[in-house]
């Protein structure tokens, strides 16, 4: 799971980034410009990407495993949204019908 923030030192590379559909329309110019505000982190199984009420400060890009989206009712009950996996995007959390997304590891 690569992640835009600035604390770690494991900037991706230009080729990494090509092979996202949502860079595809950039140049290598501009993907070179991109990289180095790109940083590559690892999430473990169950780990929370992001969880309702909290802003969407940051563009996941998924490069290896799955990131399941849901969110829950105010009894608990989950309700899938979406599985993500390799070379997918995400950000901002999406919204449901009940309340806000959450984006567990899986």
């Amino acid at each position: 799971m690569l992640r835009y923030a600035r604390k770690k030192n494991t900037m991706v590379n230009v080729t990494s980034l090509q092979g996202y559909p949502l860079f595809a329309g950039l140049s290598e110019t501009e993907l070179i410009q991109l990289a180095p505000h790109f940083f590559k982190r690892t999430y473990g199984k169950n780990a929370y990407l992001y969880h309702p009420g909290n802003p969407g400060l940051y563009l996941y890009l998924v490069e290896s495993g799955q990131v399941r989206i849901f969110f829950s009712d105010s009894r608990g009950k989950e309700y899938f949204v979406n599985l993500m996996g390799p070379r997918n995007t995400l950000s901002v959390p999406l919204s449901g019908p009940v309340g806000l997304s959450s984006g567990k590891v899986s």
